[in-house]
């Protein structure tokens, strides 16, 4: 009896290390197989803008908030290279800390996104449209982008 009861702990702890050794094993292979999609993060905040901008013109004015927010968050969390999705104080947290200038024009545009999108300001004329140029004309001197001519314009 005491025969068998060491060889079955010997034979439980050496499967134990054999199935930890495995584990192991398989953690490092998915690590050295993660590949993160490269992503013109640009080319996509200028989608979400003229998706936003659509959104606008067809009277959804919530959804038209909704997104341009979603842009800015997007946008600014792909530049910073963030590797996930950022809340609003998040990524205006890292803009106070990374490019003052910006903060309040930033953070005019989400709060305005966010007040309009809740339903507690009604949207007047020109909000949007002024939002949208500013930070058009933020990720433009941010990358050095060839501004649009006046055909362009969303």
């Amino acid at each position: 009896i005491l025969f068998s009861i060491i060889f079955s702990s010997i034979t439980g702890i050496a499967i134990f290390f054999m199935l930890k050794k495995s584990i192991r094993k398989t953690k490092n292979a998915s690590n050295q197989l993660t590949v993160y999609p490269s992503i013109d993060y640009l080319q996509e905040t200028q989608k979400l803008l003229d998706y936003s901008n659509l959104l606008y013109t067809s009277k959804q004015i919530k959804d038209a908030y909704e997104k341009f927010s979603y842009a800015i968050r997007f946008y600014y969390s792909h530049h910073y290279d963030i590797k996930s999705e950022v809340t609003t104080f998040e990524i205006l947290d890292q803009i106070k800390i990374k490019e003052k200038s910006n903060y309040t024009a930033i953070y005019d545009c989400l709060a305005l996104c966010g007040i309009v999108e809740f339903a507690k300001h009604d949207e007047r004329k020109n909000d949007f449209v002024d939002c949208l140029s500013i930070f058009n004309k933020i990720i433009t001197l941010e990358n050095k982008i060839p501004t649009k001519t006046t055909g362009d314009t969303l």
